[in-house]
């Protein structure tokens, strides 16, 4: 039997984080303090696809958003009326494409009603239109394979890109590194997904002419290092070492 060079040992070797990493590539939607919420888990309860019947029962029990719904445990959903156990089965697998779960142990408040509308508001500003939103993506520096992806959906500006959520582009399933790749990169620049522009239009041709009107800047703002790490702390790729 031959046995192998120390080279390609080596090279093997060094395959193996790459690997890892690519297998461990996650979301974190959740943050390490439990006073700190993503804007994924403001969407509303209607993104996991339920009959008419499961989302009235859950409305009916003031769980409204995803945030509402990930502090329950399976049990308390059990406990609902006119929930069933196919219902529960897809919002867990709902949650599981965004690597959450049930039982998260976070301090959302959804005992009180007025503070979760007022966390929405928070997290779900509107902002107005800049220059900056008239960038092409290109500007991300994307792989090819995700630029791709985006154009043919009709994502040709960072306008028309931040106005989609993160589960917009999970429910195309475009890739999950291409999606985090595309969060830390607009993280670096300020922007996140999901963001609400007032009087960014919806068609193409009302696009473009705001393009014109707006005349990007030559560069892309940045902001200092300290602070993009800051930006980054939902999107982190987890490495296993």
């Amino acid at each position: 039997m031959t046995s192998l060079r120390p080279s390609y040992i080596f090279i093997v070797l060094l395959m193996i984080p790459q690997i890892c990493f690519a297998k461990k590539c996650k979301y974190a939607f959740i943050s390490e303090s439990k006073d700190d919420f993503h804007p994924v888990l403001t969407r509303s309860i209607d993104v996991f696809g339920l009959p008419v019947r499961a989302k009235d029962a859950l409305k009916a029990q003031d769980i409204l958003y995803i945030g509402d719904v990930i502090i329950r445990t399976e049990i308390d959903l059990t406990r609902v009326s006119h929930i069933k156990k196919e219902d529960i089965s897809t919002i867990k697998s709902f949650l599981s494409q965004l690597d959450l779960r049930l039982g998260t142990d976070i301090n959302w408040p959804s005992h009180n009603r007025e503070k979760v509308e007022e966390l929405v508001k928070k997290l779900n500003p509107k902002i107005e239109l800049t220059p900056v939103l008239a960038h092409s993506i290109d500007t991300l520096e994307l792989f090819s394979r995700a630029t791709g992806f985006l154009r043919a959906k009709d994502i040709h500006y960072l306008g028309d890109l931040v106005k989609k959520t993160e589960l917009e582009l999970i429910m195309w399933q475009m890739e999950k590194k291409d999606i985090i790749t595309i969060m830390n990169a607009l993280a670096k620049i300020d922007l996140r997904l999901g963001l609400n522009i007032i009087e960014w239009p919806a068609d193409r041709e009302r696009v473009e002419a705001l393009v014109q009107k707006l005349t990007p800047q030559d560069e892309l703002p940045s902001i200092p290092q300290h602070e993009q790490e800051g930006a980054r702390m939902f999107f982190e790729r987890e490495a296993a070492i």
